[in-house]
């Protein structure tokens, strides 16, 4: 079951992603790696869509099919470095999954720099989220 937080957040979306079969259990398993629970919750009620996080700023969480399709465009090699882009934070910044220390991360992947770790993606998105306010 989503938290209320994480609904909040989502609700915000304007712009849905196209209704697809696959689901993020689907998207993991194709680049070998384990889906996490609170993705997987998420999965059941939303799909993927654009979402505003400040006034004129708007971040893409990845529905699962866009989460396979990336391999083709994000700056980076998801199976090698085994990150997971989850939500495109546009000018090459994602959220993603590290599938080795199972958490999340706020990924810069020209610098190679992670930052803000978190196990869960609504804790990582209230933080990012209360540092901008």
């Amino acid at each position: 079951m989503l938290s209320k937080n994480l609904r909040k957040i989502i609700e915000k979306t304007y712009e849905m992603d196209p209704k697809t079969t696959k689901t993020y259990e689907d998207a993991f398993s194709h680049f070998g790696f384990k889906c996490p629970m609170d993705l997987k919750e998420l999965g059941k009620e939303y799909g993927g869509g654009f979402f505003e996080v400040a006034p004129s700023v708007s971040w893409h969480l990845y529905s699962p099919q866009n989460i396979i399709l990336s391999e083709k465009h994000v700056p980076f090699n998801i199976k090698k470095e085994k990150m997971v882009p989850i939500i495109d934070c546009n000018e090459n910044l994602f959220i993603c999954y590290d599938a080795i220390n199972a958490i999340y991360v706020f990924y810069a992947p020209l610098d190679n720099d992670k930052a803000m770790e978190n196990q869960s993606l609504e804790k990582m998105l209230e933080e990012f989220l209360r540092k901008d306010s």
